[in-house]
């Protein structure tokens, strides 16, 4: 069966997300981020000093639960392999459903799944569809990668949130 993580061939981090077996269950993403980029929104790139416009944002943020603790019990090379491979496999989820990396902080990710020609309900479940993948990943799949290094996969904490058009200010 499809898992959607394959094993990493560094030891930076441990699984990757498997863009075929993805595909091969939600299709053909058009809005896929094929090389993300992190920092500013390039759907709004083109907004100089004092240019603005309402546009509808999707925003998502996961985080490692309980990561200050994880110095308690691991050293710092299996801290970074934790927090290197999360936040890579968050990276590579949501720049298949289209999200945006705004800013990766410390053991968090900020995503943006919203783009110009795309219809806030789309966007909406392509973060919902990144968010339970994720999700999946995390309880059913990453604890059997870390195991091999005697880790215990920690959990994650996801938050979307919708702000529609009237009330939301893309700027410079």
């Amino acid at each position: 069966s499809a898992t959607g993580l394959a094993a990493a061939t560094d030891d930076k981090v441990v699984a990757n997300v498997h863009y075929e077996e993805i595909q091969s269950l939600f299709g053909i993403h058009k809005f896929s981020f094929m090389e993300p980029r992190i920092g500013p929104h390039p759907d709004f790139a083109h907004l100089q000093h004092n240019q603005y416009l309402n546009h509808y944002a999707v925003s998502m943020f996961l985080d490692i639960k309980g990561s200050t603790k994880l110095s308690q019990k691991y050293d710092l090379l299996q801290i970074r392999q934790i927090k290197d491979t999360i936040l890579s496999m968050a990276i590579q989820a949501c720049s298949f459903f289209g999200g945006h990396i705004q800013r990766l902080q410390g053991d968090a990710i900020f995503v943006y799944f919203v783009r110009k020609d795309m219809h806030h309900l789309d966007a909406i479940i392509n973060s919902i569809n990144a968010a339970s993948l994720l999700a999946f990943f995390m309880e059913y799949k990453l604890p059997q990668f870390f195991k091999k290094d005697d880790i215990e996969a920690p959990k994650v904490r996801i938050g979307i949130d919708y702000g529609d058009e009237s009330k939301t200010l893309w700027s410079y």
